[in-house]
């Protein structure tokens, strides 16, 4: 459906552009629908209306009957009593409608009105054609001053032609409409539409409109069309319609450039295919309801354009409707306020600012109406006056001015009453809270012609201070004299002109000279000096004052007791408050004194110079990181030259930029509290060698970091190497004492159990011999071989792990034949082995290899000794050996009762002990695997375990291939 641009203008009908009274009713004259107005007429409400018969309410001229005749027929306006109770109350009826009767009602001697304030032109005719009555609205627009005027014509001369007048006057009894035309009296024609003829007691009543524009309009409608069109489109805002399925149906250019759609793309959509979801539910609840209630919105939301950004836009929407007033779909036109809403934030934070300008100024400001009461005052004048500023709102603003000053401040508020916008100054003394009387200086200015102000504003501030220093001014004059002559040194001054205008008392007693004598003379009037000197003195006068600078330096000066004295001679220039040269200042001070002390300090400070290069600390000021000052010994420590470390950046003396770094941040903490900084750390020396180092820095005044820090060195490099030494030599007496109470554990229970055991055997063979089965003295000389064996063993482990400690084991490796060695070692255990049921396998990939045979052999009789401990009967135990890289792998491996990670520890360790018994209750002390360990170490190989508690253990050994 296509947009016309004319619907936009459409007007409502009557009913919803005036407040009238109206009502529908059906054939039997009952009411179905009506107004709050119409429901007025009989003080009852609407819906207490609706559905009663009209019967029940009014009283009839002529019957219902008739009157409905007549409107079937005549369709015609019908003038008949209302109200029961009421006989100047008539009502309107306009025609059939759909089997219904719309009326308007209206009182009689209001209908005028009522015409008038709808636009509607009156004419009523008398039966012979001459005008009876017309509104103002008609006679205005025809061109005549006033209604006598246009009676005085015949109501032809107004009309287009005479035939027109009798065509008019000849269908006026038939038809309620009619469209004539009238001519003004500038002879413009004008076209208007008569309603509603009606022959009413001896005149015609009829309502004109004017439709000259809508029949020209007629003639111009695609013109104006197209110049609604350029105009909607060149219209900066965003202007859309929708159908009453919300439907776009038409849009502008500037909404096809917001939304960057083209028409094509918007045209038939849905606001949920042209936006996002929670925006599309937004406006298709607004548009809904628009639809429903048919009054303008106006609402602020959100959009997103055509770049994606979320605008803040203001809605202005209207349903548009066809002739009979049915709504079509909705207008719509967008307005951009993001600008908008940020200037208003804008504005707003301006706001805040000015308001905590003024709250937090340092005047006050009070604002107060014509009858000096307060009604607003800044927190400010709390702050002045020490009064709270709201305890204060509606009172006096004179309240506490002092009794002396009210007059004035009365008579200058008064004086600011009678004139708006001039600013009175006036100064008074208030009381404040704590009872202290304040000077305060106020500007008042008559804003009551602002509207946003309407009041007399005062800003004060405290000139309290001003006041008591305008008041000690003469004090502190008389005090400045009374110092300067005060001071010990001797002060005198001059004029612009390099004459004397006085001097202190030291001056005149330095000199031996009365101030008198001086004043109103320049230095070339003191004969007692000499000429050249004299001279010299009065050019430099002369530069200083005029340019207003100070000069300084030392003279020798003759006192008035004779003697030179070496003096700083000091001249100031100075301007007076116009900028033009005002004179100077001199001083002179006797530095005789001080020059002794200052050569004195020197020969000091070489002396101190000289005790620090010679100290055994190095010595340095580091200031920004950088080495300011250092002695001699700091530049011996780290070999390097004074100027390879001065203005050098610190971390030069670092290993690296990380230790700097760390170094620095654990440092500066203390040294900003006020702490010693002390590290001993590894530094770096000139020749790029680093040295043990102890430091301690302090800074010279945490207040201000500026300053420096000044840190002291020593090198500590011999001390650390020997405590090392120390540590080391710590170490191996612990190993020591470790070994020797190893030792002394194995003599005192090792072998003192197997030992006890033979003795109990024999003893029991030798008293029970003669009464032993011959299997049972089989079975205790067995186990006396047992005991024997493990007696032996272990003593021969302790005789080969003494030999180790004394260091008097030779090491002699040569060529060797593992697979003897292991041999042999299997014979040698084959017993032990047999009573446990155990067999011993051999995967020997390597045979030869370059070793000591003796210390080999321990090393494998040790490791298979312990396996066949802790094998259960009927185990296994395989010895193998393989090539790994350039080392050989030797492994003793069984499937006994392994070992937990904590046992595996504790191996190969003299200071721990393992008490674990064998499968058999066999007992061993851990020094065997002690042994094997050194031994392995001797050859420069390793040795190591792999267990798991209940599957067994292997034991590897890796010995280099090459001699």
């Amino acid at each position: 459906m296509g947009l016309n641009i004319i619907q936009f203008g459409a007007i409502d009908n009557i009913t919803n552009l005036i407040e009238v009274a109206f009502r529908i009713i059906d054939s039997d004259g009952t009411i179905i629908e009506c107004n709050d107005a119409f429901a007025s007429f009989y003080r009852l409400e609407k819906d207490s209306l609706v559905g009663r018969n009209i019967k029940d309410f009014e009283r009839f001229e002529i019957e219902f009957d008739e009157i409905k005749l007549k409107l079937e027929t005549e369709k015609n306006i019908e003038y008949y009593s209302l109200n029961k109770f009421s006989k100047d109350t008539f009502r309107i009826v306009e025609s059939e409608l759909n089997g219904h009767y719309k009326a308007i009602v209206s009182k009689h001697d209001n209908y005028f009105q009522l015409l008038e304030s709808i636009g509607k032109l009156i004419l009523n005719l008398d039966y012979s054609n001459k005008t009876i009555e017309v509104n103002d609205q008609l006679f205005i627009q025809l061109g005549y001053k006033n209604f006598e005027e246009f009676k005085q014509n015949n109501p032809s001369s107004i009309f287009t032609n005479k035939a027109e007048f009798e065509e008019f006057n000849y269908s006026i009894e038939s038809e309620s409409k009619k469209i004539i035309s009238f001519i003004d009296k500038c002879s413009t024609i004008r076209y208007y539409e008569y309603e509603y003829s009606s022959k009413f007691e001896n005149y015609y009543q009829g309502l004109i409109s004017d439709i000259s524009d809508q029949i020209l309009k007629k003639e111009a409608d695609y013109a104006n069309f197209e110049q609604m069109r350029v105009i909607i489109e060149t219209i900066p805002y965003p202007i859309f319609a929708k159908n009453t399925n919300l439907e776009y149906v038409a849009c502008n250019k500037a909404f096809e450039y917001f939304m960057g759609k083209t028409k094509a793309e918007i045209i038939g959509k849905t606001a949920f295919e042209i936006a996002p979801k929670e925006l599309a539910e937004i406006y298709n609840e607004a548009d809904l309801s628009l639809l429903k209630s048919q009054e303008n919105q106006i609402y602020e939301s959100k959009i997103q354009n055509s770049d994606k950004s979320f605008y803040n836009v203001v809605f202005h929407k209207a349903v548009y409707k066809d002739k009979d007033a049915n709504p079509l779909g909705i207008v719509g036109l967008i307005e951009d306020i993001t600008k908008n809403k940020r200037v208003m934030r804008e504005l707003e934070e301006s706001e805040k600012r000015f308001r905590a300008l003024i709250e937090n100024s340092a005047d006050g400001l009070m604002l107060i109406d014509k009858q000096g009461e307060i009604y607003y005052q800044s927190n400010s004048v709390s702050r002045i006056l020490g009064r709270d500023a709201k305890s204060r709102i509606g009172k006096s603003a004179l309240e506490f001015v002092h009794d002396d000053d009210i007059n004035i401040v009365k008579q200058k508020l008064f004086e600011s009453f009678n004139a708006p916008n001039k600013l009175i100054e006036l100064q008074f003394r208030i009381k404040t809270g704590n009872e202290e009387w304040r000077w305060m200086d106020c500007i008042a200015v008559n804003l009551t012609d602002e509207p946003a102000v309407n009041s007399i504003v005062l800003n004060f501030h405290d000139i309290t201070e001003e006041i008591n220093s305008k008041n000690a001014l003469d004090y502190q004059l008389r005090f400045m004299e009374a110092l300067i002559d005060s001071i010990p040194y001797p002060i005198f001054i001059k004029d612009a002109n390099a004459r004397f205008v006085g001097c202190n008392k030291a001056y005149e007693e330095v000199f031996g000279i009365r101030a008198e004598y001086m004043i109103g003379k320049t230095v070339l009037d003191l004969e007692y000096l000499p000429i050249e000197d004299r001279i010299k003195f009065q050019q430099e006068d002369t530069a200083a004052i005029k340019d207003a600078s100070r000069l300084s330096y030392e003279l020798p000066i003759v006192y008035a007791d004779g003697l030179v004295h070496t003096t700083l001679y000091t001249i100031d220039g100075f301007r007076l408050k116009n900028g033009e040269p005002g004179g100077l200042i001199g001083l002179l001070v006797d530095i005789s004194v001080q020059k002794k002390q200052q050569e004195d300090l020197m020969n000091l400070t070489k002396i101190q110079s000289l005790i620090l290069d010679n100290s055994v600390l190095g010595i340095s000021l580091v200031r920004n990181s950088k080495f300011e000052w250092l002695n001699n010994r700091t530049c011996e420590i780290f070999k390097r030259g004074m100027n390879e470390l001065i203005d050098m950046e610190a971390e030069i003396i670092f290993p690296t930029y990380q230790d700097f770094i760390k170094f620095g941040l654990e440092a500066f903490d203390k040294l900003n509290s006020g702490e010693n900084s002390e590290s001993i750390m590894q530094l770096k020396r000139g020749d790029g060698s680093d040295f043990w180092c102890r430091f301690i820095g302090r800074s010279l005044d945490v207040e201000n970091p500026d300053q420096g820090t000044i840190w002291f060195f020593e090198d500590i490099s011999e001390r650390v190497e020997n405590e090392e030494k120390i540590n080391m030599f710590i170490k191996e007496l612990k190993e020591l004492n470790a070994t020797k109470d190893k030792f002394f554990s194995i003599i005192a229970h090792d072998l003192k159990n197997p030992l006890g055991n033979f003795r109990e055997v024999t003893k029991i063979l030798q008293e029970t011999y003669e009464n032993l089965e011959e299997e049972d003295r089989k079975m205790f000389l067995s186990m006396l071989n047992d005991s024997a064996n493990n007696i032996y063993s272990l003593l021969e482990n302790l005789l080969e792990w003494s030999r180790s400690q004394r260091g008097v084991i030779q090491f002699s490796p040569s060529d060797i034949n593992l697979e003897f060695i292991v041999a042999n070692t299997i014979q040698v255990l084959s017993l032990s082995a047999e009573n446990k049921n155990i067999s011993f396998e051999t995967d020997l990939n390597v045979h030869e290899m370059y070793a000591d045979a003796n210390l080999l052999t321990t090393i494998i009789r040790n490791l298979c000794s312990n396996a066949v401990k802790f094998t259960p009967i009927g185990g296994t135990i395989t010895i193998s050996s393989m090539l790994s890289k350039s080392n050989i792998i030797i492994c003793v491996a069984d499937n006994g009762v392994g070992m937990t990670k904590e046992t595996m520890d504790k191996l190969f360790r003299i200071d721990e002990t393992i008490s674990k018994l064998g499968t058999s209750n066999e007992k061993g002390t851990g020094l065997g695997l002690i042994l094997c360990k050194e031994f392995v170490e001797i050859h420069n190989g390793e040795i190591w375990v792999e267990s798991e508690l209940g599957k067994g253990s292997k034991f590897n050994i890796s010995l280099p291939i090459t001699k």
